[in-house]
């Protein structure tokens, strides 16, 4: 490292690939991207202009697995999410395919605390992702009714 500041960085994150940009009627640039690899940082570099780079290691790609009836009330709260106006406004593809993009969209769209969305990303198994989402959930709703 070549900077003087550790970098305070997850072990752990996925590649966001550019789809789409353009310029905003603010003058600033609107990019939209899609989450693709989860990868595990191994090093990182701080350099002399302060640009972070990091040796990853690609972890294998989680085959997708059908939903399960004890799903549905999640996929539900997807739906009533992807009706929000903030969320419209994504212009997000909000399909879901099966059990892993369900726990990817829940877990990108909830105001879940960072370190939550973290740990969610290191599940491998897309049910215990679901069941992690699904407690995360019960917190918050115990947490408000306190």
């Amino acid at each position: 490292e070549t900077g003087d500041i550790e970098p305070d960085i997850a072990g752990i994150g996925c590649e966001a690939r550019v789809s789409d940009f353009q310029k905003q009627d603010n003058g600033l640039l609107g990019i939209r991207v899609e989450g693709g690899r989860r990868f595990e940082v191994l090093n990182t570099e701080l350099q002399r202009d302060n640009l972070l780079v990091a040796d990853v290691h690609w972890l294998d790609e989680i085959p997708e697995q059908p939903l399960q009836e004890e799903d549905q009330d999640l996929l539900a709260l997807l739906k009533a999410l992807a009706e929000h106006p903030m969320v419209a406004a994504l212009n997000m593809n909000t399909e879901v395919t099966g059990q892993q993009s369900l726990a990817n969209q829940l877990a990108y769209l909830l105001p879940f605390a960072e370190e939550d969305k973290v740990d969610l990303l290191q599940v491998d198994d897309p049910q215990q992702r679901l069941d992690g989402i699904q407690a995360l959930l019960e917190e918050m709703q115990g947490e408000m009714l306190n």
